[in-house]
């Protein structure tokens, strides 16, 4: 009888141990579930998701990124009648939807006002695969989007990128379903080398797509939807720590600015960037 009165005591702990085990399964770290487009990694390495910023809410996560605002004009685009535009604080905001708004207008018949975010000084990374899921702004009004990376010593001049470059991944400066990968070195003045790799963006004017960057010590690999596109080897290669930089900005090829009213001219649309880090696979154990 002793036995039979422990017995339901003793079923009790049995299904709270079985529960207790069954609930640590799901509170155990979980493998970081890839999207669509990280399914071009290597196989040979293990990546691990080490920095994002989903844009939840409303507000941005100023740990993470800087309003980046133009004290003077950026290189003005007589082609398209622009004079200045500029880079300002305004036409930056999160939409409550999961999205980094980038907003530009026009401001006179002559001036545009963009949006902008960077890292510069919050997060700095080298090496990586850097990933951005983007619906770019109207290029149709004067607009390009881009995701690019800067270094702050990209303007030593020594005939490679070692010491820093502007990596533009992408910028969507044009009507065709076209888009140009470009790496920068040696400043922007009379010893400036820019190496530009042009790749097809099937549907680039229509909703969402990502953009990723494969960043190594001796490549860089440009990926759009998950489609490898260019690579860059040996000179072309920063081995350095740079930013990560979000940008609208006035065209420099396609758009019709000239005929548009005074006021908003489009939008583009962040949903997330991810940065993941490599490291390699241990050696399976042989028994």
């Amino acid at each position: 009888m002793k036995n039979l009165f422990y017995l339901p005591l003793l079923l009790l702990f049995v299904i709270a141990c079985h529960q207790e085990k069954e609930g640590s399964k799901v509170e155990q770290p979980q493998p970081y579930i890839f999207t669509e487009t990280t399914d071009a990694l290597p196989p040979t390495k293990e990546w691990e998701l080490v920095w994002s910023d989903e844009f939840e809410g409303t507000s941005l996560d100023t740990t993470k990124w800087s309003i980046t605002t133009s004290q003077s004009s950026r290189r003005p685009r007589p082609k398209l009648g622009i004079s200045s535009w500029f880079w300002v604080k305004d036409h930056i905001w999160l939409d409550g939807q999961g999205n980094l708004v980038m907003k530009s207008s026009k401001v006179t018949e002559d001036k545009m006002y963009c949006g902008s975010v960077d890292s510069r000084g919050k997060y700095e990374p080298k090496y990586g695969y850097f990933e951005a899921r983007i619906k770019v702004a109207d290029t149709s009004k004067g607009n390009h989007t881009a995701f690019w990376l800067q270094g702050h010593h990209q303007r030593n001049v020594d005939g490679t990128a070692n010491d820093g470059a502007e990596i533009d991944i992408f910028e969507s400066a044009w009507l065709s379903e076209t888009t140009k990968a470009v790496v920068h070195i040696d400043g922007y003045s009379e010893d400036h080398k820019a190496n530009t790799k042009k790749f097809d963006t099937p549907k680039i004017h229509e909703g969402f797509h990502t953009y990723g960057l494969l960043w190594e010590e001796d490549k860089m690999e440009i990926y759009y939807d998950g489609v490898l596109k260019v690579t860059y080897k040996d000179t072309w290669v920063p081995n350095v720590n740079e930013w990560l930089w979000l940008s609208v900005g006035a065209s420099f090829a396609d758009g019709n600015f000239k005929d548009q009213p005074i006021g908003k001219l489009s939008e583009a649309k962040v949903d997330y960037v991810r940065v993941w880090k490599s490291k390699p696979l241990l050696p399976a154990h042989v028994n």
